[in-house]
This record gives structure tokens, C-alpha cells and sequence, in this order.
């Protein structure tokens, strides 16, 4: 049986080293260097390839992501290019949640029960589940993702990390809620999907 190759490459960012996983033509994975999130990319990748071996190479989806995340932490939101996305990395579950969570706009934040609303899905825990298993952090954002009391909740690559991102996209954050753009103490929903 013939291997997959993957290509990894890491890329330094203000929140720290993050690492880049790729085939010749899909992004597999980018996300923070942590034991954990390695953990998870390494799972994600046996689900999706039967057997796989590293290589240190650019390939194109390296490169774009490279330049999409210089342009991020530039304060430059443009939208990532989706169909370089391998979504065969998830269940198709988890596949649903993320296709709700790129609809999130830069600025905006939604809890996991709206996602779960408008996916049919009753239980939270879920959603959060499939939000955590997602392997293209900041891309795919579920950093944008908080409780139902607007406080922040888990995000695989650390609290410090997910205020961080969403001060950075202009979202107010204080004592580990979010306020919205009136400043009320509520949330602000992403629209309509």
C-alpha cells in the first residue's frame, strides 16, 4: 500500500509556533504546538489516510495558509480559501459544525446552543465536541465560539489565546466574557444563516 505523504511545515505568529500540515493539493491541518493539539492533528490524520508519512516541503496549500496567516495577524481579515480545506479530516458531523462555524464573520461571536439550533442539534456538549476536534485553527474559527452566559470556554489552543484572537478581531473581552459592540453584556450573534 502506497503512503500519503503529508507535508508539515511551522510558522511563528504572535500567539506562537503553529504548525501546517498539507497534501499536494489540501491543508490537513493548522494549528498551535501544543502536546494536545498534536495529539489531535495525528488522530485527525490516521481517520483520514490509511497510511501517511511526513515530509518538509512548501507545497502550495503550505504557502497559502503561510501568507493567509501573515496576513491575519497583520490585522488583515481576508476570507481563506475553503476548497484547500481536506474536510475528510472530520465526521461528517463534525464536518457540519465546521461549515457553521466559517459563516461566523471577523468581529462576530455565537455560543455553542446557536450552533446546535441551527444545525438541529439539541446538545451543546456536541457541538462543542466538534468545535474542539477541528484542525484548522483560526481558519476554520472556533475561537469565535463562547458560552451561554458570553463567557469564554474552552479553546484547544488556550484562554490566553482565544482572547487574544478575538480582541485582535475587535471583539471586547473582559474577565473572561464578551461584551458586544453597544457594550451591553450580551452576545453578538453571527446572522442569519
Amino acid at each position: 500500500m502506497e503512503k500519503t505523504v503529508i507535508y508539515r511545515d511551522y510558522t511563528e505568529t504572535p500567539l506562537g509556533k503553529m504548525i501546517i500540515l498539507a497534501t499536494e493539493k489540501q491543508l490537513c491541518g493548522f494549528d498551535f504546538v501544543t502536546k494536545a493539539r498534536l495529539a489531535l492533528l495525528e488522530r485527525k490524520l490516521q481517520h483520514c489516510f490509511s497510511s501517511f508519512e511526513y515530509e518538509c516541503k512548501k507545497a502550495d496549500p503550505i504557502r497559502k495558509t503561510e501568507n493567509w496567516c501573515s496576513q491575519f495577524f497583520r490585522g488583515s481579515f481576508k476570507e481563506f480559501d475553503l476548497s484547500l480545506l481536506n474536510l475528510g479530516m472530520g465526521t461528517q458531523f463534525e464536518v457540519t459544525v465546521w461549515q457553521e462555524l466559517v459563516k461566523i464573520p471577523v468581529g462576530a461571536i455565537t455560543t455553542y446552543g446557536t450552533i446546535g439550533k441551527s444545525i438541529a442539534c439539541r446538545s451543546a456538549r456536541a457541538v462543542g465536541g466538534a468545535v474542539g476536534s477541528n484542525p484548522w485553527s483560526i481558519i476554520v474559527p472556533c475561537h469565535r465560539v463562547v458560552g451561554a452566559s458570553s463567557t469564554l470556554t474552552g479553546y484547544g489552543g488556550g484562554l490566553h489565546r482565544k482572547t487574544w484572537l478575538l480582541r485582535h478581531e475587535g471583539v471586547e473581552v473582559f474577565d473572561q466574557r464578551v461584551k458586544n459592540k453597544t457594550g451591553a453584556d450580551n452576545l453578538t450573534l453571527h446572522g442569519a444563516i
